[in-house]
């Protein structure tokens, strides 16, 4: 980003990141995460320099159903599911100030948790069951 003209120069990055915030939570939202909403930022945060702010939020991801069909040898196919779900989401935001007339913004989207989830299917046509 290339700041222009004297009120612009003396912009601070809390300044500036006031005017970037609601774009970037839009562009977020595009990307299908939702229920935005402003945490204290956790240590340790990105630091590149000493006018610099840091945002951080908590959001969510639904993930869709996943369906897979497999093949059991002696079995035949059986299906595989995974319920939709909601992943937790991290979202950081960072804005500093190099010096005059220059600054720059840099964030992103991350799962906040490992995703884990597991079907059970018959191995033996009966009931017995093992973990995918």
């Amino acid at each position: 980003m290339d700041l222009r003209g004297f009120t612009a120069r003396l912009a601070t990055a809390d300044r500036i990141a006031e005017s970037l915030l609601p774009t970037f939570k839009k562009e977020v939202k595009e990307y299908g995460i939702t229920d935005v909403r402003e945490v204290v930022p956790k240590s340790p945060k990105p630091n590149p320099g000493k006018n610099t702010v840091v945002y951080e939020f908590e959001a969510t991801y639904a993930t869709p159903e996943i369906t897979k069909r497999v093949t059991i040898p002696k079995i035949g196919e059986q299906t595989l599911t995974l319920p939709a779900d909601e992943l937790p989401i991290t979202v950081l935001v960072a804005v500093w100030k190099e010096k005059a007339g220059r600054a720059f913004a840099a964030g992103g989207a991350f799962p906040a948790e490992p995703y884990r989830k597991s079907d059970t299917i018959s191995i033996t046509g009966g009931e017995e069951t093992a973990s995918t």
